[in-house]
């Protein structure tokens, strides 16, 4: 009869984003993820697979737990473009409390390993894409609201809007004054006025 595990999975799982998202992928060994996670190597393996395949996990389990867009869908019912507002100012906050600046672990790794891994890359081109059909949907509210001209291209300002996020992100791991973070937003939402 198999032993069961001494560890929950889901627990270490969340270790794993916690040392991926501080140091990357490159950066960490298996002895790495071995001494963080509290498991033997060969829990590791016997759990997740190799590295690549917990990093992948990893991912995915990041993406799901992202509330952020589904908060924005949600929050969009009644207010479309004040919606958007809050989500923005959600990420410059975080940005201002996030001592480490690890900014976006999903924006991290299409950087880090999206040139060169395909998994990394179909993963983040899915976060890509889910983020860009939420701004579609909120932008499409908004114009049924009027609060948006109907002779806006919503597909191109959804493609805006996504690349201002991950830019936000990427900017944030810098560790700016959360005032220039402010100010890129305040920009970024002038495109809708």
């Amino acid at each position: 009869m198999p032993r069961s595990k001494a560890f929950d999975p889901d627990v270490v799982l969340d270790r794993a984003i916690d040392l991926f998202w501080q140091r990357g992928y490159e950066s960490v060994s298996v002895q790495d993820l071995v001494d963080h996670l509290g498991i033997s190597r060969s829990s590791l393996y016997q759990t997740f697979g190799d590295k690549q395949a917990l990093w992948l996990a990893a991912l995915d389990r990041y993406r799901q737990q992202g509330e952020g867009e589904a908060r924005l869908l949600r929050e969009s019912e009644t207010e479309p473009l004040a919606a958007l507002r809050r989500y923005f100012q959600s990420i410059v906050d975080y940005a201002a409390t996030d001592a480490d600046c690890r900014g976006c672990l999903l924006a991290n790794a299409t950087v880090e390993r999206g040139p060169t891994d395909a998994e990394t890359a179909r993963r983040a081109e899915a976060a890509l894409a889910g983020m860009q059909q939420t701004f579609e949907r909120v932008l499409g509210r908004a114009q049924e609201a009027g609060a948006l001209g109907t002779d806006r291209d919503i597909r191109a300002l959804a493609r805006f809007l996504t690349n201002a996020v991950y830019g936000l992100k990427a900017t944030a791991r810098l560790g700016p004054p959360k005032a220039v973070l402010q100010d890129v937003v305040d920009q970024t939402l002038r495109v809708l006025e």
